[in-house]
């Protein structure tokens, strides 16, 4: 019994250095010094070489995609069978002694659907670089490479350097928005205010702000914000979601004259085209097709939800990023009706001006449920389902001014608080251990694992960081040490009656449950109604209380609880110790000892 308890002693004292090492080290942890190893003498000769530096050309090749892959983003609807047809054709680049690329179709024997894609950057063409030779003497000439053992580098998400501050600590990105419309309504500005901020709280931009400015424009300030142009377009963008619907004839004319509509206009322009050029006013000119000739089947606003999954979309291949959509009872409606009237053609699904795929329909759908497959990554599939999820604003919106902001109280601000956040738990550690003896020092080793989860739980779930958001950590500590403080005090009362140190630790627990939990319950709903209700600060203030109380709980019912009964176990039963009474020996003790 003893040796069990003292493995579990030696065990959470252990767990709570191990987790206090992860979170106040760096992001990244680097085990093992990088080691030089010296390798074995080279010789060279006394003959020079003339130094050369050549971009040396090509020989003429075909470079071709393969047949197998979609030349544009194409998904599969799911539910019955609804498969995307792969029959593309076969576009060729083909290099010339002069460098110059020209773009070739080869026609296939079978019916061709080919869909003009987003471009991608060209490759860099191959440059070799011969390194001179430096002329020496006949004799050995020893050299010495040394190459480096790379020590092993590991991700640490639970370090405090992955917490993000605040506007009033770090700074961030002032935004302001210009509708793009004449004399909006002030019911379509508050209905895009409010689109925004749902937008940055389901980006975990919990502290950011969004204000209106006169009648058609919206400043928005996010806080440590680390690629504003990335932010602007994400949170900014309309985000209106359709569906349209196409016949064989009219996906096959709009495909046909895109690319012929971007090779003359860039010819008109006295620019010879590229492929990648080419791809690009093709795309465009394709998306601009779909959407004057298209049948507009479905909008967002016919989605119910939308969901982030992995599909295995191919019968061999890993799993991959899909979105899964959920329809309204009118939305699927909508969409059997689409694919029984487009049944054997297209369906193109848009996200604005971005294509994200065109299905082809093999038979009507009424489940109510789609998935869309071609996400290049689980981001783009977590943003994409986001965004849908939001709503599409009511308007397009201009970004027409981004500034940078500086941090409003500064370092200064930051490190005040933490030394004050120190100091104050100092005195906390000092007045358990002098009111309580020894649970008090066991409550600090609880109180120490506390503000280490704590700090982990904000890393691990981008708690973004302000100066209320500190007090709320703050007053979450004096939370937990409100709950040993009761439960302690029933420990007492129950030595002074009489029990035993087990006996007393038991019924101490028990008698003070319902006390602890109704403080921390009331707290909780008090906390959630914050985070709930309130924006900005407000809401930061409110997540970072709600998480210190669900954490506190854990450390002072858990925590507490099992170290106490395992001290004891070991032997440390003495009442006096756990803040009982001396008892007074009277005469008649003195008799009968």
């Amino acid at each position: 019994m003893k040796s069990k308890s003292l493995l579990l002693v030696i065990g959470t004292l252990l767990a709570i250095a191990l987790f206090g090492f992860l979170v106040l080290s760096d992001k990244v942890i680097t085990i093992g010094m990088p080691e030089k190893v010296a390798e074995t003498p080279a010789q060279t000769t006394k003959e020079a070489q003339a130094p050369t530096a050549s971009n040396q050309q090509q020989p003429a090749t075909d470079v071709a995609r393969p047949a197998q892959e979609p030349i544009a983003k194409e998904a599969t609807i799911n539910e019955q069978q609804v498969n995307v047809v792969n029959e593309q054709s076969t576009p060729a680049v083909e290099k010339t002694t002069e460098g110059q690329a020209q773009t070739t179709v080869t026609p296939p024997a079978t019916e061709v659907q080919t869909v003009p894609v987003k471009p991608t950057p060209a490759a860099a063409e191959d440059t070799t670089i011969t390194p001179p030779a430096t002329t020496q003497s006949s004799e050995k000439a020893e050299t010495t490479k040394e190459t480096k053992k790379q020590p092993i580098k590991i991700q640490n998400p639970l370090s405090y350097k992955n917490i993000n501050l605040g506007l009033d600590l770090k700074g961030g990105v002032s935004i302001v928005y210009q509708a793009d419309v004449a004399n909006p309504s002030k019911q379509d500005m508050d209905s895009a205010v409010e689109l925004l901020r749902r937008r940055l709280n389901a980006k975990n931009y919990t502290e950011a702000e969004v204000s209106l400015q006169g009648s058609n424009r919206i400043r928005v300030e996010i806080p440590g914000i680390g690629d504003p142009n990335q932010a602007v377009n994400e949170i900014g963008r309309t985000a209106e979601l359709k569906f349209y619907g196409l016949t064989k004839e009219q996906e096959q004319a709009i495909k046909e004259s895109s690319r012929n509509d971007a090779e003359a206009l860039l010819k008109n322009m006295g620019i010879e085209p590229t492929y990648e050029q080419i791809s690009q006013l093709a795309y465009m000119n394709y998306v601009k097709g779909i959407q004057d000739k298209g049948d507009l089947v479905l909008r967002g606003k016919d989605i119910e939800s939308a969901a982030k999954s992995f599909e295995q979309t191919a019968q061999v291949g890993p799993m991959e990023p899909v979105i899964m959509l959920k329809m309204t009872s009118e939305g699927a409606k909508k969409f059997a009706d689409a694919t029984r009237k487009y049944k054997g053609s297209y369906i193109a699904i848009l996200l604005d001006n971005d294509m994200l795929s065109i299905p082809k329909v093999n038979d009507e759908i009424d489940a109510g449920t789609a998935v869309i497959t071609g996400m290049n990554s689980e981001k783009e599939a977590t943003t994409t389902a986001e965004l849908i999820n939001s709503g599409a604003l009511p308007f397009k919106l201009k970004d027409i001014q981004r500034t940078a902001i500086e941090a409003r109280l500064g370092q200064d601000a930051l490190a005040g608080s933490i030394f004050a956040g120190i100091v104050g738990a100092g005195f906390i550690v000092l007045f358990m251990v002098v009111i309580f003896r020894f649970p008090g020092l066991v409550a600090d080793m609880a109180l120490m694992a506390y503000v280490f989860l704590v700090l982990a739980v904000y890393s691990l779930f981008d708690v973004t960081l302000t100066l209320p958001g500190i007090a709320g950590m703050i007053l979450s500590v004096g939370i937990a040490v409100d709950a040993n403080v009761i439960i302690f005090s029933r420990i007492k009362e129950e030595l002074n009656a009489g029990k035993t140190t087990r006996a007393a630790i038991t019924a101490g627990f028990h008698k003070a449950m319902n006390a602890v939990m109704d403080g921390n319950v009331a707290a909780f709903i008090i906390a959630l109604i914050l985070y709930w209700q309130g924006t900005g600060p407000i809401k930061g203030f409110g997540q970072t209380l709600m998480i210190g109380i669900l954490v506190s709980l854990f450390t002072a019912i858990v925590v507490t609880r099992y170290l106490l009964n395992a001290f004891v176990d070991l032997g440390v039963k003495n009442p006096t110790l756990y803040g009982a009474k001396r008892k007074l020996l009277t005469v008649g003790d003195l008799n009968k000892k």
